[in-house]
């Protein structure tokens, strides 16, 4: 039998945090080891230096995910709260559904689960109260009388993703445009540029409601902006896909943990800012006869598709952007719906980096996620790039 011992989650973090710092040596290495071979013409110096830093990688990849498989609990721990709250609703409503929970052993930081936990409720309830249709409608469209949701987890991409999908009423794109027109969230020009994919996470807007009435059971004042803002605040993304009496599918990505990531260094007016990898769709060379301007917005086309664009340096109210150059470097970042291209000076390299987080004010700077330190010592801002998404879009 397997023995075990209790180990408190203040020890456990603070180790962590030791292998964070040991990443940041490792990154130190590889840089002098740069430096040694351009700036000092020491190629065997530099190679042995490259040599030490690839051990202590080693080692510290090691304790890594040694440590992650302490920190890691199944969703199970937060799947096994849903029928209940299934249960409860249909009692309340007179509904028939089913709830079908699929991929429970699938493992995510412990941090994060004890987040995502009430962003889950409230999806879950949304899709009982507003999704799923009572027996007689199901049965006038040619449904089965007992809806079904199905809540399910899986590991793609060092990413985990929890779907939530039910067979009920589906939203219909075409009334979401209208009701978004009518607000004054988008204008009648700007919604016809939108696909139905796009219309369809406009629900996600503050403000947004399409329910003609609030009520008590999926949730009084608790807005899908709220669930999103929530989700992004670990790192996370969700997406909706839906189609009228067919269904919807929401879509929640997670990072596997918050502690370490890997990114895409870039430059901005002398500046170093790092995006993470889990959200580039990939990197491109775009010519300025290629960026135009529509409504006041900026889009560029990127292989057959539209791309909203712009500048980072403008994002961030930084210096006047750079004309003379005929081709621009651009970041393409993706939340899974849509895609944009963000315009830098240089593409640099990529890298693992140490998430940290930023303290007071700095916190809520917007398009600004936390902090890591490079290998040259320099720390650089880590870019949130779907507080960017909503930036360029507003």
């Amino acid at each position: 039998m397997a023995q075990s011992i209790r180990v408190s989650q203040e020890k456990i973090d603070k180790m962590m945090n030791m292998i964070s710092e040991l990443l940041i040596a490792k990154n130190s290495f590889m840089h002098i080891s740069t430096k040694l071979n351009v700036e000092y013409d020491l190629p065997e110096m530099s190679k042995e230096v490259k040599q030490v830093g690839a051990y202590v990688n080693r080692i510290s990849d090691e304790l890594q995910n040694a440590i992650m498989s302490i920190r890691m609990v199944e969703v199970r721990t937060v799947f096994q709260k849903m029928p209940r709250v299934v249960r409860d609703i249909a009692q309340s409503t007179g509904k028939k559904m089913d709830l079908i929970m699929e991929g429970e052993s699938t493992e995510i930081d412990k941090t994060i689960i004890e987040q995502i936990s009430d962003p889950l409720v409230h999806l879950i309830r949304n899709a009982a109260d507003h999704g799923i249709e009572n027996p007689e409608e199901r049965s006038l469209k040619g449904k089965a009388e007992t809806g079904k949701i199905i809540l399910r987890a899986y590991n793609k991409n060092k990413n985990v993703y929890i779907e939530i999908e039910d067979d009920g009423k589906g939203m219909d794109a075409e009334k979401l445009k209208e009701k978004a027109i009518e607000k004054g969230f988008i204008s009648r020009s700007e919604a016809e540029l939108l696909n139905r994919t796009q219309l369809v996470n406009l629900i996600f807007l503050p403000g947004f409601s399409t329910a003609r009435q609030i009520t008590e059971v999926s949730g009084r004042g608790v807005g899908m902006d709220i669930v999103k803002s929530n989700i992004m605040k670990i790192n996370g993304n969700v997406t909706i896909e839906s189609e009228v009496d067919k269904g919807t599918k929401m879509t929640i990505q997670l990072p596997l943990t918050l502690a370490v990531s890997r990114g895409l260094i870039v430059e901005v007016s002398g500046e170093s800012y790092i995006f993470p990898l889990e959200y580039i769709y990939g990197t491109a060379k775009i010519k300025k006869d290629n960026i135009h301007m529509y409504n006041g917005k900026c889009f560029t086309h990127l292989r057959g598709e539209v791309l909203g664009a712009e500048w980072l340096s403008k994002i961030f109210l930084m210096d006047e952007i750079d004309d003379t150059q005929d081709e621009l470097n651009a970041v393409i970042i993706s939340n899974g719906a849509e895609k944009y291209a963000i315009f830098v000076d240089k593409l640099k390299s990529e890298q693992e980096f140490v998430v940290k987080t930023l303290d007071g004010q700095l916190s809520s700077i917007p398009g600004i996620s936390g902090s890591t330190l490079l290998g040259n010592g320099k720390v650089v801002l880590i870019i949130n790039p779907l507080d960017i998404m909503q930036l360029v879009h507003n």
